[in-house]
């Protein structure tokens, strides 16, 4: 089955569906969403098989052109707490940690021949808390907010045809790059020794695919000056600055609170921000033209002033950045 076929057979069964509502519809690319299950395992021996769930709310997002059968979106998987064997050594080796795959640019997939389905895709893995399981030594973080490897760019690609009713497994392998950054160059070398190398696999389960909600169509504003073009940008990819803060509201103890957090500039703002106390990890959440909300949990302070560090992971246009937001925690009354 050719491409123009597949792409057919998905419109037809879209408007049937009621995701496009008319052929003009179709003419435009649709905002849809495909929830994400399955599984990453590592294949470095010293972690023992190491397999880390997706957690729950794991999707891709984006938008899906009927007309050439490809989605251009983004990954969104939250945090991910995972159990790993080091060495093999039961007890002495268990440890816990939280994994952040971090998107790096967008996914883009592709329905091809026979109806297979191939997304390229970037991310970084960030290890922001690494701890052993045994008392007292689990005071210990080998991870850190800026322990993280090189960019990893890998190719899933489906090993059933694209369903619009179901889910359809995608396969990659992918090796993981050297981390840096992680609290001491200990740390970095003893992190390295259990996770990098080649062999680590994606075993996942896309689908079946939704359409995204609609957002109201803003009022449109008189169109701006043509601007005089600029000149072409030199071939070498030079990362800007980045600026990254937070504000608050009061927040009750005992009860769930929001920080907003804006990256600047915003063009180019993708990528994760978190959101620490100390070292410890409080929220974590993908930018969206360069903004997010995080929340936080509740009791997760105490009653009173906390100043919190903001970490923007940074992009492919943007180099990352720190920042602060001081959060007042009150007392029920």
């Amino acid at each position: 089955m050719r491409r123009p076929v597949v792409a057919a057979v998905a419109a037809a069964a879209l408007v049937t569906a009621g995701i496009a509502g008319s052929p003009t519809a179709i003419a435009a690319p649709i905002k849809v969403i495909l929830p994400i299950t399955g599984s990453t395992s590592l294949a470095n021996p010293l972690a023992a098989g190491a397999v880390l769930p997706m957690p729950e709310g794991a999707a891709l997002t984006g938008d899906f052109d009927l007309g050439t059968g490809s989605l251009v979106g983004d990954m969104v998987i939250p945090p991910i707490t995972a159990k790993v064997r080091a060495l093999g050594l039961p007890v002495l080796g268990d440890t816990t940690s939280t994994v952040i795959l971090e998107p790096v640019d967008k996914t883009k997939a592709t329905i091809g021949e026979g109806g297979i389905v191939t997304a390229v895709t970037s991310f970084r893995i960030a290890l922001p808390e690494v701890r052993s399981d045994l008392w007292l030594v689990d005071k210990i973080n080998l991870g850190g907010p800026d322990c993280k490897t090189g960019v990893i760019t890998t190719t899933l690609t489906s090993t059933k045809p694209f369903s619009l009713t179901d889910a359809f497994p995608m396969t990659a392998t992918f090796t993981i790059p050297k981390l840096s950054g992680c609290p001491t160059v200990i740390n970095d070398t003893l992190l390295n020794t259990l996770m990098s190398g080649d062999g680590n696999t994606l075993d996942l389960m896309v689908g079946p695919i939704t359409a995204a909600p609609v957002e109201p169509t803003p009022t449109p504003t008189p169109p701006a000056p043509t601007p005089t073009p600029a000149p072409k940008p030199p071939a070498a990819v030079v990362l800007k600055a980045s600026t990254v803060g937070g504000t608050t509201t009061k927040v009750t103890f005992g009860k769930a609170g929001k920080v907003k957090v804006r990256v600047r500039p915003s063009a180019g703002a993708t990528g994760t921000v978190r959101l620490y106390k100390g070292k410890r990890l409080l929220a974590t959440k993908s930018l969206r033209d360069g903004r997010a909300t995080l929340t936080l949990r509740k009791k997760a302070l105490k009653a009173g002033k906390h100043r919190l560090r903001i970490v923007y992971s940074g992009s492919r246009t943007l180099k990352s950045s720190k920042g602060t937001v001081t959060v007042k925690v009150v007392k029920r009354r």
